[in-house]
């Protein structure tokens, strides 16, 4: 079982992610928080095994890439996957450095989300 924790400003858009999430009959994942900022999601990567965080690039308090910078950090066995509704190459190329796993553009493809997922779980498979 794969432990996720989305971070989402947009609470609509936070929904429709986890929505998207479940569609998918392949992965079997337990998503142990849904927050708005990087500095609440912090908690949760302390207190429990988190496989993989999926971040919004543009938050308060907290954005996605500092928090995939604290994961990089602090928890290096958690994956990251930035979603941006930014196409600008300074992000993709900022999200590398801090060890970022995938960079999806909003709206989010459905496809695209769990290809992503399902490699970053074989990956840790194996």
């Amino acid at each position: 079982m794969v432990n996720i924790v989305i971070v989402e400003d947009e609470i609509i858009a936070r929904k429709a992610l986890i929505k998207m999430l479940k569609r998918n009959p392949e992965i079997e994942f337990n998503i142990v928080a849904d927050v708005g900022t990087g500095a609440q999601a912090i908690p949760y990567l302390a207190e429990n095994k988190i496989d993989i965080v999926i971040a919004d690039i543009k938050m308060p308090d907290m954005d996605g890439l500092e928090l995939a910078k604290y994961i990089q950090d602090n928890h290096p066995g958690t994956d990251t996957i930035i979603l941006t509704a930014y196409t600008n190459f300074d992000y993709a190329k900022c999200a590398l450095q801090y060890g970022v796993k995938d960079y999806l553009v909003k709206p989010i493809n459905e496809d695209e989300l769990y290809s992503s997922l399902k490699k970053l779980i074989s990956s840790k498979a194996n």
